[in-house]
């Protein structure tokens, strides 16, 4: 393993490997970067890993953080403690174990134990014990404790009958599928 250094800056290139205590990227590619505090604008990583990261109009692959604040950046996935998504920033799916805030985002797949705060925000699949929702939409949300007026497309109540629905379709497909075959056999 690489022995991280005490401060690294990055700026207009690319790197391949940092692992360092404290990164300043600036317009930059960074295959994987490792430290405890990163701040990364205007850049692009594959794999990143610390305890605090600020990204802004950035884009990541992966991430595991344990603090994220994303203004403006792109996520495709990202395990966290707490997150906050900020100004138009995008996230395929976020697993997050404590706070999650988001004002003006999206997500399509949120998984988090408290959802506290969600403004201006559109999230696709929400599941959560706690949720605190804003002038945003949800496509499915299933959680314990709902805070806000919040009209999914489908509750929890609905997911298990679409489950249901879907199970059935299929069941019947699989069936007449076999049934199909084993004639074409004779």
């Amino acid at each position: 393993m690489n022995e991280p250094t005490e401060t690294t800056n990055i700026s207009d290139s690319s790197a391949r490997d940092i692992f360092t205590k404290h990164a300043d990227v600036k317009r930059s590619s960074v295959r994987e970067l490792h430290g405890e505090t990163l701040v990364i604008e205007q850049s692009a990583a594959t794999n990143v890993t610390a305890t605090d990261m600020t990204a802004r109009q950035s884009a990541m692959v992966q991430a595991t953080v344990t603090n994220l604040a994303a203004t403006s950046s792109a996520l495709v996935y990202t395990q966290a403690t707490n997150v906050n998504l900020n100004a138009g920033s995008q996230s395929v799916a976020v697993v997050a174990a404590g706070e999650t805030r988001m004002d003006q985002s999206a997500a399509q797949v949120l998984v988090a134990d408290q959802v506290n705060e969600v403004k201006s925000s559109a999230l696709g699949i929400v599941v959560a014990n706690s949720v605190a929702l804003r002038d945003s939409t949800v496509a499915i949300l299933i959680a314990r404790n709902v805070e806000g007026n919040v009209s999914p497309q489908l509750d929890t109540r609905g997911a298990v009958i679409a489950g249901a629905i879907a199970g059935a379709v299929l069941s019947v497909v699989f069936v007449a599928t076999n049934l199909l075959m084993a004639r074409r056999r004779r």
